[in-house]
């Protein structure tokens, strides 16, 4: 995958050909960052040498770096998208995304965070002229296309955006929790009602497995603040945001690691008295780390909620699209830890819904679980949404999910599962 290892090229256009094709930055167990041009004879690019993606202007011609903009956090993405930009020119320097905000770096070597009451950026800038463009939210707001005068610090959505900001929404807590020596990050969104006694709380592991929680508010999980909840979204061993050393440790470790740290921060969470009864939640990468953890033992878990969980490697490694051929194989290694395979009699409720079209997550894979969960005598509901696909997008469906995980969630607090 490209953030496993992207090497940037640079070639002289010339009668209908690329000549003169050489390698500037990234390179084999390294990955460069997609490219902006200074200007006719430098790059910028992020590359990961001192184990964070750091911004660097490279000479062309060679390779050697310029100068190079240190950071406290990675400057970049795991792009999963082509074409999406975390870095881009202005005025003879950049402006990159650091941590989900942008910065600003210039000829001289200064960069500094560009002041904005968005904290959550999404890597799809662009600049024109003295304005920056781009897909912001915060964590009261749900994302939206954001344009900024760098040159004077206005800031403004275009006039037919509409507004996308909840009101009253509280401020997330950032959580960090120890695990093994490591460091594993969370943010808990607190239920938008105070309440006198802990919430019940959702444990949210992210998709991906190489991605990052959201730091803006999201219509996956925002109803679920409404309806009292809490939730947290784990940073679990594999995200990205921390360097290459912690993306890259999941390898081999998938369903092992994340699930060891997803029910950490549940019991740092319950420890702490910040909540009450704990389930976990998933979709895709993360419905596989949930049905992995409702399995053990020792879960913190009451019980959890799948949306498209991968739940066969083989079934996933014939139908996955071509871009991420042989990715879930290195994530997992030799070990067959297909849920589908693993089944125990004894594994906490859950909840797996699925859409019928899924091109990525197939149906009649889905469908094979559930039939080991029945035959094994596991506790469990099943929504299958016709013509929904990987994610939902129908609103009827929306809503049909919605109200099940709800009722599930109620039905397991009151004791009728």
């Amino acid at each position: 995958m490209p953030w496993e290892a992207a090497t940037l090229m640079v070639g002289r256009l010339g009668h209908g050909t690329l000549m003169n094709v050489h390698a500037v930055a990234g390179g084999p167990g390294r990955s460069a960052q997609p490219a902006a041009w200074a200007d006719g004879r430098d790059l910028f690019t992020a590359t990961e040498e001192s184990g964070l993606w750091t911004l660097c202007r490279v000479d062309a011609s060679d390779g050697h770096i310029v100068a190079r903009w240190e950071a406290p956090q990675e400057c970049g993405h795991a792009y999963w998208r082509l074409g999406s930009r975390s870095i881009v020119p202005w005025r003879g320097g950049a402006v990159a995304l650091v941590g989900g905000q942008p910065w600003l770096a210039n000829g001289s070597g200064s960069f500094r965070r560009v002041e904005t009451k968005f904290d959550a950026w999404q890597p799809w800038l662009a600049t024109e002229g003295d304005h920056l463009i781009g897909v912001a939210g915060h964590h009261a707001a749900r994302p939206t296309v954001v344009v900024q005068d760098l040159a004077t610090g206005n800031e403004w959505m275009p006039a037919a955006t509409p507004s996308r900001t909840v009101s009253g929404f509280p401020v997330p807590i950032d959580v960090s929790v120890k695990v093994d020596g490591r460091s594993v990050w969370a943010r808990l969104q607190e239920p938008r009602t105070p309440r006198a006694d802990p919430p019940p709380a959702i444990v949210i592991a992210h998709g991906g497995p190489t991605l990052s929680s959201p730091r803006y508010l999201d219509d996956d999980w925002w109803w679920l603040v409404e309806e009292g909840f809490a939730v947290a979204i784990v940073d679990y061993t594999g995200s990205s945001g921390h360097g290459q050393s912690f993306r890259d440790e999941l390898a081999g470790q998938w369903g092992i690691h994340d699930v060891r740290d997803v029910d950490e921060v549940a019991r740092h969470l319950q420890h702490r008295s910040l909540v009450s009864a704990v389930f976990i939640r998933g979709v895709s990468a993360g419905g596989w780390t949930a049905l992995h953890s409702l399995r053990r033992r020792q879960t913190p878990f009451a019980a959890g909620t799948a949306y498209a969980p991968v739940t066969d490697l083989d079934a996933q490694e014939r139908q996955t699209p071509q871009f991420e051929r042989g990715y879930v194989r290195r994530l997992v290694g030799q070990a067959d830890r297909s849920p589908v395979n693993d089944m125990r009699g004894d594994m906490n409720p859950v909840l797996v819904i699925q859409g019928a079209a899924d091109p990525v997550v197939r149906a009649q894979t889905t469908d094979r679980y559930i039939d080991k969960l029945a035959a094994a005598g596991v506790r469990h509901r099943y929504l299958r949404l016709e013509g929904e696909g990987h994610l939902l997008r129908g609103q009827s469906a929306v809503n049909t999910a919605r109200q099940a995980e709800l009722d599930f969630y109620l039905d397991i607090l009151n004791g009728t599962i």
